[in-house]
């Protein structure tokens, strides 16, 4: 059972990046067409570009383990991950503030999301090099690939209804579009 959900959560964080990256493309045309930028379009286009630098960030890291100590690589993968997601938070929450935006709901769960997993990182660090235990080990690397496939679900479940409401207003259904 535990492999499984190993490979379900794995295969889950492999298209992840896939999926935000049509969102962003759907959110972008939507945007040029109607002029106007959405507090999901900004979240998005930071969670594009978080996953971008973590892609490039892991396998940087993972080709260092053998070449650095492992204070230095704990620190830099535990403390790189929470200092990458804390710079998110402030990349989501700049811009909404400087456009006076109100944040929606792919902005409120993904500032949750990150603060989620900034806080594991950290309290993964924590346990590892102040009381060298592994513990948290399943909370951490089942919580990570949750969150991360939570936002994507999110994402794609808003944009899935959002699409259903721009056709309801091509067929004369409904009177206001539904934005995410």
């Amino acid at each position: 059972m535990k492999d499984t959900l190993t490979m379900v959560l794995f295969n889950l964080e492999k298209v992840n990046w896939l999926f935000d990256i049509v969102s962003l493309i759907i959110l972008t045309y939507a945007a040029r067409k109607s002029k106007k930028i959405s507090s999901s379009l900004i979240t998005l286009a930071v969670i594009v570009t978080v996953s971008a630098i973590m892609v490039f960030y892991q396998p940087y890291l993972l080709a260092l383990k053998n070449k650095v100590n492992y204070q230095a690589l704990l620190f830099s993968w535990y403390i790189g991950f929470a200092i990458i997601d804390m710079l998110a938070i402030f990349a989501i929450f700049l811009p909404h503030k400087y456009y006076k935006m109100p944040f929606g709901t792919l902005a409120n769960f993904t500032l949750f999301a990150l603060f989620s997993l900034a806080f594991l990182q950290l309290i993964r660090y924590i346990e590892r090099l102040k009381f060298g235990s592994d513990i948290l080990q399943p909370l951490y690397r089942y919580g990570v690939m949750a969150i991360n496939s939570s936002v994507t679900a999110l994402t794609i479940i808003l944009a899935l209804l959002a699409m259903f409401s721009i056709y309801q207003l091509k067929i004369g259904k409904r009177i206001v579009k539904w934005t995410i």
